[in-house]
């Protein structure tokens, strides 16, 4: 069919592909994946590396349909699968495969993570958020800018929409892991842990979030809480003008862990003791229930989990590399027999050329002995008419 010839051009274009076509080649895709059946599915994997690389164009509108291309391509999945989560899960390891790949490719899959986490999270099963989780957060050791600027993306999309029982025990790491980038690092991506810290006071509380922090990041907790009681209390300000400040014992409760966040009464985490005093109970250190034995078999557990993870990641890879090389081979086999073609097309074109001069000059030396020819006959034959036929005295 049509469609099938469209797949293979497409397929097969890839290493030919300008920078300048490539909005206009996603809105092609774009189509033809909302017209694929489970026959056509081997599509998906041969662009869905370009969709991925796609999403860190400096073309907004590229970016954008990259992202277009890649809730398409979900869509797709729930919808010719019956089994919904096993269908995101073989997406999702489709997709995960990019984090094997170099900085850019690894940058660009965890935006891509962010965005399937934030669109399908309700079809997403607990334990591949887990593993997703675990990944994220051993990527935050990373010293390249560009992979960090990817987790910090998918953990401030992650925050509001993974379950609370999934997410919360990788807040300590997540905290943890910001006082280990070196310094300059820290600097550069100030702005986003302080939007990250106050999406986690939001969904957390102060209590847990203080005590898990560092004192670096103590110290910001404690300034955003100041600012939203200073906007608390110039919204109050603006609704009752001139009326006197009554801040009671519970407004004063509420400033502690900001605005629209949970009351202490809720704040029930497991592995906290239970405190008795809110003022105090900010200033304790967080002490695990667990024993230290059980926490490093799991460490252990999760390490060999991971590291199987990053086995089948680096195969999906490979798979898709070497269908990428065998691709470009083509390519350049045919680019090769289109320049043979080409030679011989111009030798002969060549040898046309001069054969043409040639006739073009010999043809010019016999028009020109030609006319003398004529000239003479005509010559002899007047003076032979003359002598014939004399002038009359």
């Amino acid at each position: 069919s049509h469609l099938d010839d469209l797949h293979k051009h497409l397929a097969e274009s890839l290493a030919l592909a300008q920078p300048g076509a490539k909005k206009h080649r996603l809105k092609c895709l774009l189509s033809l994946v909302k017209k694929l059946d489970v026959e056509n599915f081997m599509f998906i994997p041969t662009i869905l590396p370009e969709v991925i690389l796609c999403v860190k164009e400096h073309n907004e509108k590229t970016r954008v349909a990259a992202f277009r291309c890649l809730v398409a391509v979900g869509y797709v999945f729930l919808d010719k699968n019956e089994d919904k989560k096993l269908a995101m899960k073989n997406y999702f390891e489709m997709i995960i495969a990019g984090l094997t790949g170099t900085t850019h490719l690894a940058s660009a899959t965890l935006l891509c993570l962010s965005k399937i986490v934030y669109e399908y999270n309700s079809f997403l099963d607990n334990t591949v958020l887990d593993q997703i989780l675990e990944i994220v957060v051993a990527m935050m050791e990373s010293k390249q800018r560009e992979i960090i600027k990817g987790v910090i993306s998918f953990i401030k999309a992650s925050i509001g929409v993974i379950d609370y029982a999934i997410i919360e025990p990788y807040v300590k790491p997540i905290l943890d892991s910001f006082n280990t980038w070196e310094k300059t690092i820290r600097h550069h991506f100030r702005a986003k842990v302080k939007t990250i810290l106050e999406r986690l006071l939001r969904r957390f509380g102060y209590e847990m979030i203080y005590k898990l922090s560092g004192v670096e990041h103590k110290k910001v907790l404690n300034n955003i809480v100041k600012e939203q009681r200073r906007t608390k209390a110039q919204k109050e300000a603006k609704r009752r003008p001139g009326a006197e400040e009554e801040e009671s014992g519970e407004e004063e409760e509420s400033a502690h862990y900001g605005r629209g966040l949970k009351t202490p009464e809720k704040l029930v985490v497991p592995g906290f003791a239970a405190e008795t005093s809110l003022s105090t109970s900010f200033r304790e250190e967080y002490v695990p229930e667990k024993d230290v034995s059980e926490v490093v078999k799991q460490h252990k557990e999760r390490q060999s989990k991971l590291a199987d993870q990053m086995l089948k990641m680096t195969q999906n890879l490979k798979q898709v590399s070497v269908a990428a090389r065998d691709i470009i081979q083509q390519d350049n086999q045919n680019l090769s027999g289109v320049q043979d073609v080409v030679d011989r097309n111009t030798a002969k074109l060549g040898k046309e050329t001069a054969q043409l001069e040639k006739f073009n000059q010999s043809s010019g030396k016999c028009w020109v002995w030609t006319l003398i020819f004529v000239v003479m006959v005509i010559f002899i034959v007047m003076v032979i008419f003359i002598r014939l036929f004399p002038r009359k005295r």
